[in-house]
């Protein structure tokens, strides 16, 4: 057996792109396994019902404030293509993430060989940091796509001479990423300096390439200031996020507290904007670090292996550079917008590219990782057990600083009994690796669920917009927190605003006379609707005690979700209702009342 296994791990390594193609078939069943067990992000509604305005003629940015315009055309197609569902919006990270490690893995072939992109890329696939936030709609994945696009272009003009135009390539990729996600502005930084310390032999070289990228990248950004330019104008062009350089300067005059009062958000001068704890910042870089663990440790154990590599090792070792630049930007690019707003842990995917990249180096080579494989799957099965021993004993209080104490131990015990059988003395590099591959199974075991990061069920979702399409028409407006229920059933979102936080963010003067002359048909209380209505919430708890009936209240998920809908009239007090403490419209109840259906999934 033993035998018929190795010939088949060298008949396989003999052939890279089938097992390629084979280890990308297994992540994509995975992942549609994942996508329909996976709980709902109270960003995911936004993010998808800014794509299905699109088919009703609404504009991004202009009409209703979307992140950034090319993912929001990005979601439309999805949504053209498959239907108005969150499956339909969940395939296209799903899809991402897939074709993101496609390219690790071309990428790594380039660079090193084959097997050793095969490997970088299987770790991505399947590493479970990665596989959590693979069917959530949110911009990582695509803007990650996007960027190492860019780097794949930028790879090939460094290795194919006179490709000049996979320069420019490499500039449209990075400034269709930016139109994704505002974050990758890391990438035309990192390949710019990148390219100003190239050192050719040819004179200007630097500048031409410098200056086909810039032409890429800022042709592009013309192109979308054109497509915007007779809806918005030139100044708001200027200060909108369809200019690269307005989220520079914006962030530069809000520390420094010369920022014009319209252009703030929350009301606030100075370094901080946003409300999020310090703690949850802090415990989300712990988290995204240990989840990545392994990744990091390759990174930082290839660093042994430079000059060492032979043939082709100085065009592998200016790639190298470009990589370094792209993860140091990155990380104080993050480490400011910590201390500014916040972190969240899927914001460091976008980091696992480059780590991995890098960590490729350290490897296994060729063909001295064919007669590893066994050895490598022994560690993923491992890793595998781990990571069920600790989702099996998530609710005992282990401390993180314990969870790394413990994985350092079982490193220093494997290392330390695989030394003593050989006869050798302990690798600190081997250690470094068993001990990050511990940690991050153990710390992902206890984290990493379907409800991770989410707080409602595909259960509610189902519960929730069964009753919307019962008791409504698609016309109908709702005002909730999160707007996937709105997204669901078809409906429209209160004042055309598909992201409440913007009613959290600035304060709008006309919002509660809008509401008393035009109310929503529909108000839905899902755990977050206080807290993005807060300036406006007094006002609101009154309106629906004088105007709505609650018409069911549905529970199974974090927090309860409650539908409350607008009386028609004539409201007149039904008799028999009131004698059974029912709630219709008619009967004004008191909003913390307990009144109408539960139901319970």
């Amino acid at each position: 057996m033993a035998r018929i296994f190795h010939n088949v791990c060298r008949w396989l390594a003999e052939r890279p792109a089938l097992l390629m193609l084979l280890t990308l078939a297994a992540a994509a069943a995975v992942r549609l396994v994942l996508m329909s067990v996976r709980w709902i992000n109270p960003d995911e509604g936004a993010h998808l019902l800014d794509g299905r305005l699109i088919w009703q003629g609404l504009h991004p940015v202009i009409d209703y404030g979307s992140r950034q315009p090319f993912y929001a055309y990005l979601l439309a197609l999805f949504i053209k293509l498959f239907g108005v569902s969150l499956t339909a919006g969940r395939l296209m990270p799903l899809l991402a993430s897939l074709a993101i490690g496609w390219l690790i893995y071309r990428i790594g072939a380039r660079l090193y060989d084959p097997l050793r992109g095969w490997l970088a890329a299987a770790i991505y696939l399947f590493l479970p940091f990665t596989l959590i936030w693979s069917t959530v709609v949110k911009t990582e994945m695509p803007a990650v796509l996007l960027s190492l696009l860019s780097a794949w272009f930028l790879l090939r003009a460094l290795q194919e001479r006179g490709m000049w135009s996979y320069f420019i390539l490499s500039g449209i990729m990075a400034a269709l990423a930016y139109y994704v996600r505002q974050s990758t502005l890391y990438m035309p930084l990192a390949t710019g300096l990148f390219l100003l310390l190239q050192r050719e032999p040819a004179a200007g070289s630097r500048w031409r390439s410098l200056a086909l990228y810039a032409a890429g990248y800022l042709g592009l950004c013309l192109l979308a200031a054109f497509y915007y330019w007779g809806p918005l104008g030139g100044r708001e062009l200027l200060f909108s996020q369809i200019n690269p350089l307005n989220l520079v300067w914006n962030r530069l005059a809000h520390t420094i507290g010369i920022l014009p009062a319209q252009q703030r958000v929350v009301d606030t001068t100075g370094f901080r904007i946003l409300d999020q704890d310090p703690g949850y910042t802090l415990g989300a870089w712990r988290d995204a670090l240990l989840f990545a663990l392994p990744a990091i440790a390759a990174a930082l154990l290839s660093l042994r292996r430079r000059g060492r590599e032979e043939e082709g090792a100085g065009r592998r070792e200016k790639f190298r550079v470009f990589l370094g630049l792209w993860l140091v930007i990155l990380v104080l690019a993050y480490a400011f917008q910590s201390a500014s707003r916040g972190f969240y842990t899927q914001y460091f995917l976008e980091a696992l590219p480059a780590l991995l990249l890098l960590g490729a180096a350290w490897l296994p080579a060729g063909n001295a990782a064919v007669p590893r494989c066994g050895r490598m799957l022994l560690w993923a099965r491992l890793y595998g057990v781990v990571f069920a021993l600790f989702r099996v004993t998530w609710t005992l209080p282990f401390h993180w600083l314990v969870v790394v104490c413990m994985g350092f131990l079982f490193a220093a015990a494997v290392t330390g009994w695989k030394a003593r059988r050989r006869g050798g003395r302990m690798q600190p590099a081997a250690m470094l690796a068993a001990a990050a591959l511990f940690i991050s199974a153990a710390w992902s075991g206890r984290l990493l669920t379907p409800r991770y990061e989410c707080v409602w069920s595909p259960a509610t979702l189902a519960k929730v917009e069964s009753i919307l399409l019962r008791e409504g028409k698609p016309q109908d407006a709702v005002l909730s927190g999160a707007m996937i229920w709105t997204y669901a059933a078809g409906m429209q979102p209160f004042d055309g605003v598909s992201h409440p936080t913007l009613f959290f963010m600035k304060y709008d003067p006309g919002l509660e006379e809008r509401l008393s002359a035009d109310p929503p048909a529909f108000i839905i209380l899902d755990g977050y609707t206080a807290k993005k209505f807060s300036r406006y919430w007094p006002f609101i708890e009154a309106l629906l005690k004088e105007r709505y009936y609650r018409v069911e209240m549905v529970c199974g998920s974090r927090t309860t979700v409650e539908i409350w809908r607008l009386q028609e009239p004539p409201a007149l007090p039904n008799p028999d209702l009131v004698l059974n403490g029912g709630s219709r419209p008619g009967l004004m109840p008191d909003a913390a009342a307990t009144v109408g259906r539960e139901v319970r999934l």
